[in-house]
């Protein structure tokens, strides 16, 4: 299938997301939407799926001029896309989220269904488990239960929204091979990415987006490498920190929260066991975590979202009590900020508008979105912003009840080089201001930058760093 646009624009009240874009994607091939947060590759890629419509523009097919009122419309013309956050139903197991996504297959019997759906799991997901509810399952699993909805319809179109932004090295590197496959079998292959290395080593072809406009079109990733004139809107991966740059002694900081032998034991996810942390005032303080089956677990007992079983002791400015007593309320009660992995449902909506998500604490939306640096009016959607945008924004509403505690989790997801970067700086600006900030979960996050670090592995925690060389 070839997907052609010409001159496609995307404008919304208050600004223009797409401006005259015309790019031409290929059967048979895997070509990467290249840019930074903000750049317009989502919004495309929404108007090839029939997510949103144009402004203005056309849209063609296998040459044909195509116009889709809805996601459903372009199934039917075999386009089928993996959103970055999949919509599926929290209280639905993987196998009933990919049944309601297969209407197709109830006139074949549940044996088809099943048989076809085991078929694709085992190559493209075999860690899945089909049968556990989706709210007790983390990012990489929902991605897979999105992904396998996408591979059950008959597609000759496949788009991917950041498909690896939950996954391991070894099943990214897994995915792609199985992509190149499905490519090599003339299927057309869209990747949304704004990672230049995943581009140039997984993609055919590069369309380069900046601000809502096209950059450029690259047929082949050494024609891209070979832009002698094209500077990089990636940034550089440096992260600078007064720690490194100042020979200063390290000094005894207050601890600000503190968890003893505390514990977490839902009942169809992965315990945590043995936690014992402190996180302490002025100190970015991680908690490193590669793909591991109790982060949920873990991220869920941090914040005072879990409703499971809770044992051992905390305490927080100088007070102990027992962790049973520990949760969202209290830590709200105590000024605590919170940013959740799932910050387009758990820290915010897409139905809200900008001015409800950021007036939350009763907060001034305009202020906040001065300060975040982003182009957007509080009239918009939350549904119009890049994932950059809206990861600034809640961090902005978060910081305006003056918190004594960060909690960040998984702050560098879906994040370019360059928004990383600023992020960074931006949180350890937080803890020179005197806010103990605790990082759960970022495996790229700049360990430098922190006093402490603990590993969570196999549901417990261990202190592997700490600047004060006591381990």
């Amino acid at each position: 299938m070839e997907i052609r646009l010409e001159n496609v624009s995307k404008a919304y009240p208050f600004k223009t997301a797409l401006c005259k874009v015309s790019a031409t994607f290929a059967a048979g091939k895997i070509h990467a939407l290249l840019g930074e947060n903000g750049a317009g590759k989502s919004t495309l890629a929404k108007i090839i799926s029939g997510r949103i419509k144009m402004s203005d523009g056309k849209l063609f097919v296998d040459g044909l001029e195509t116009y889709f009122s809805s996601p459903k419309d372009a199934l039917k013309k075999g386009i089928a896309e993996v959103q970055q956050r999949p919509l599926l139903s929290f209280s639905l197991t993987a196998r009933q989220n990919i049944l309601l996504s297969c209407k197709s297959f109830s006139s074949y019997g549940s044996r088809q269904f099943n048989k076809r759906l085991l078929e694709l799991k085992e190559k493209w997901a075999p860690k899945l488990s089909l049968d556990q509810k989706i709210k007790d399952t983390g990012g990489a699993e929902h991605f897979y239960t999105g992904l396998l909805c996408a591979l059950m319809q008959d597609f000759s179109c496949l788009i991917l929204d950041e498909p690896s932004s939950f996954l391991t090295p070894e099943e990214r590197k897994s995915l792609f091979l199985h992509l190149r496959e499905e490519a090599q079998d003339g299927k057309t292959i869209i990747l949304i990415t704004h990672s230049k290395t995943e581009a140039l080593n997984y993609s055919d072809t590069i369309t380069l987006l900046q601000k809502g406009k096209l950059v450029g079109f690259f047929s082949s990733t050494q024609q891209y490498t070979s832009q002698a004139n094209y500077i990089s809107a990636q940034g550089t991966r440096a992260y600078s920190s007064t720690n490194e740059k100042e020979e200063t002694k390290s000094k005894e900081k207050k601890p600000c929260i503190r968890f003893t032998n505390a514990s977490c034991i839902p009942a169809r996810q992965p315990a945590v066991r043995g936690i014992t942390l402190c996180a302490s005032y002025g100190e970015i303080t991680a908690v490193a975590s590669s793909n591991e089956a109790s982060f949920v677990t873990f991220e869920n007992f941090i914040t005072g979202m879990s409703k499971a079983k809770c044992g051992g002791k905390v305490e927080f400015e100088e007070k102990e009590f027992s962790a049973k007593k520990y949760g969202t309320t209290f830590l709200r009660k105590n000024r605590v900020a919170i940013v959740s992995s799932n910050k387009t449902f758990r820290a915010s909506n897409p139905d809200l508008s900008v001015e409800q998500m950021l007036s939350i604490f009763g907060g001034n939306p305009d202020q906040l979105i001065k300060k975040a640096g982003v182009a957007i009016t509080k009239e918009e959607k939350c549904s119009s912003l890049s994932g950059g945008m809206l990861q600034r924004l809640i961090l902005e509403r978060e910081l305006s009840i003056n918190p004594s505690l960060v909690i960040l989790c998984n702050p560098m997801q879906g994040l370019d080089v360059s928004a990383q970067a600023s992020l960074c700086k931006r949180i350890e600006s937080i803890a020179k201001e005197g806010a103990a900030v605790l990082v759960i979960g970022s495996h790229d996050f700049p360990m430098t930058l922190c006093s402490k670090v603990y590993s969570l592995q196999n549901g417990r925690i261990s202190l592997s760093f700490s600047k004060d060389g006591l381990l």
